[in-house]
């Protein structure tokens, strides 16, 4: 059956062309390896990200966020009414002693930097401002 090939719309030595879409997916697949593997170091390996902690502030001394414990579901497990924010790197924050890291976050170290209360982004700040604490230093 010689004609049989051409009936099927097969070619007889008909060498398959390459398509012109393989440079376009090994472009994808090696940008999808390099940013998985720079997450991958960033996260993993040198920890390049931070977290926010919370601790107990005092109103009286220092200026201090508010929330209304009284209201359900308005306070966090901390069940804090006036903290004070921090952050902290994550390398750092394999050696905090609690979730409050009052081992390392404390106002004569500088493992921490402490987040000004700013009424601006919706939160709730009492204690002295920042100008009269200054003033009575």
């Amino acid at each position: 059956m010689p004609g049989h090939a051409s009936i099927l719309g097969v070619m007889p030595n008909a060498v398959a062309e390459p398509s012109h879409t393989y440079p376009f997916y090994w472009v994808l697949i090696t940008t999808v390896a390099i940013v998985f593997c720079v997450s991958a170091y960033r996260y993993y390996i040198a920890h390049d990200y931070a977290f926010l902690i919370e601790q107990a502030c005092d109103p009286t001394s220092d200026r201090c966020g508010r929330r209304d414990c009284e209201v359900d579901g308005n306070c966090p497990p901390n069940g804090l009414s006036f903290y004070a924010t921090y952050r902290i790197s994550a390398g750092k924050f394999s050696q905090c002693a609690d979730s409050g890291c009052t081992n390392i976050c404390r106002p004569d170290t500088l493992e921490c930097e402490r987040i000004a209360c700013d009424e601006s982004i919706d939160e709730a700040c009492v204690g002295p401002d920042e100008r009269s604490v200054q003033a009575t230093e």
